[in-house]
């Protein structure tokens, strides 16, 4: 019992900061969007990647997640889908949970529109 508690502690991680977290759920959250470039076959232009990441910073990763792979399983043409189609998606999604209570649009939808699975 004693060799598996030290084995513990000698294998422990230092635990991050919050700096180190927030950066790494920011990387997480900003490529989510990578995939809409790689399947058009486009290069990232940083310009243009900034600026999705700036008009979409509101959207929760899970939901940006899901209107991601929405649009790359319908968008077909080899270009990359604009801020405005990623926002439709976005909203669509959102108004397929929302129902006439709060409490209904929790047990239906919160989980799976805000946070992964």
């Amino acid at each position: 019992m004693f060799a598996d508690l030290l084995i513990d502690v000698l294998d422990k991680k230092p635990e991050k900061s919050n700096a180190e977290i927030n950066k790494d759920a920011t990387l997480d959250w900003a490529n989510t969007l990578r995939p809409l470039w790689t399947a058009a076959g486009k290069p990232i232009d940083k310009e243009q990647y900034s600026a999705y990441l700036k008009a979409l910073n509101d959207v929760p990763i899970g939901l940006l997640e899901q209107a991601v792979k929405r649009i790359l399983n319908a968008h077909i043409y080899a270009n990359i889908a604009t801020i405005g189609e990623i926002r439709r998606e976005v909203n669509s999604i959102l108004n397929e949970t929302q129902t006439y209570s709060i409490e209904e649009w929790i047990e239906q939808g919160w989980n799976k529109c805000f946070y992964r699975a």
